[in-house]
């Protein structure tokens, strides 16, 4: 759960950045599996995977949380479930999750939530309800 300092933190910057979320045995495998997915030539990929290999400042891997158990394990981590779901007020939706990979020679890319208000305006939203902060619209980055 988050702590006062962190949901006000958030309130006034609108991320949060959590250290040591996940642990030696959760990260090696997710690490593998993401070199596994960024390794594998395009013709091996299965149904359903992808990547833009010349965008010019992140190779983005379409669902990229699908490809192994150990990444999808991410989406339920029980360190961000629960801040998504009292942000959510027990109300999670999951709509994307791409692997992104920076590549020597690439442009810097910054994290950021990808939301312009012509790009679905009716998706995102951020509220106070009952004296709780409400967000529907979420990105978590692991590193």
């Amino acid at each position: 759960m988050l702590t006062p300092e962190q949901r006000y933190f958030f309130d006034i910057t609108g991320y949060l950045h959590l250290r040591d979320v996940l642990s030696e045995s959760e990260l090696r495998p997710a690490q593998e599996a993401a070199e596994r997915y960024i390794s594998m030539a395009p013709a091996q990929w299965p149904s359903g995977f992808s990547a833009d290999l010349e965008r010019p400042d992140l190779t983005g891997y379409k669902n990229g949380f699908a490809f192994d158990k150990a990444l999808e394990a991410l989406t339920l981590h029980p360190t961000t479930w629960p801040i998504l779901m009292e942000f959510t007020n027990l109300r999670p939706r999951f709509t994307s999750g791409t692997l992104g990979y920076n590549r020597h020679g690439q442009w810097f890319h910054p994290l950021h939530a990808g939301w312009t208000p012509t790009h679905r305006p009716d998706t995102r939203r951020y509220y106070i309800e009952d004296g709780q902060i409400r967000c529907t619209d979420f990105i978590f980055f692991f590193f």
